[in-house]
């Protein structure tokens, strides 16, 4: 299934994805999601109880200001032992925000594709492990804290870069 180009403002979850084992997957790509709490939440078990592995991929989407996450994967269901993988590429953008990605749970898998799949502008917290409580840049726990509060901050991934995964440009 392919989104394609949605606008989605003020809402609780811009895009809610739950169990989702097609082969295919769900490509969602060129959309907008404004002031949401969650811009994606995509989530493994517990409602559907569907077991399968879910795969998701952002393309080139922009997410403005989100409460909670822009992205959040959540794989906590201790029944099942699919997975639930999203992929990040083609520029996706997170501008504004207390938190930019939350990961939580044994078989919640993020991945990135391309030299600049994700960028994060504005955004105090990058990626964190929701499972745990971080303590600040670079915890143990996986959060990663922005230095400098007016740098904007991109993540490479793959590709045939040879320097620090994080490049800071002001």
């Amino acid at each position: 299934m392919d989104l394609i180009g949605n606008a989605i403002d003020s809402m609780q979850f811009g895009i809610m994805l739950i169990d989702n084992p097609a082969t295919a997957g769900v490509s969602i790509s060129l959309g907008l999601l404004v002031n949401c709490v969650y811009g994606l939440y995509a989530q493994e078990g517990s409602i559907a109880m569907v077991d399968g592995d879910s795969s998701y991929l952002l393309d080139a989407m922009e997410f403005v200001n989100p409460s909670a996450y822009a992205i959040y994967i959540n794989d906590t269901d201790s029944i099942s032992v699919a997975t639930t993988n999203v992929l990040v590429q083609n520029g996706t953008i997170v501008l504004g925000g207390s938190n930019g990605v939350g990961v939580e749970g044994t078989g919640a898998v993020l991945a990135f594709n391309g030299a600049d799949p994700l960028e994060f502008i504005g955004v105090v917290e990058l990626l964190r492990s929701a499972d745990q409580q971080p303590e600040g840049y670079r915890s143990q726990a996986g959060s990663f804290r922005k230095p400098d509060r007016s740098s904007n901050v991109k993540l490479h991934f793959g590709g045939d870069r040879r320097e620090d995964n994080r490049q800071t440009r002001r």
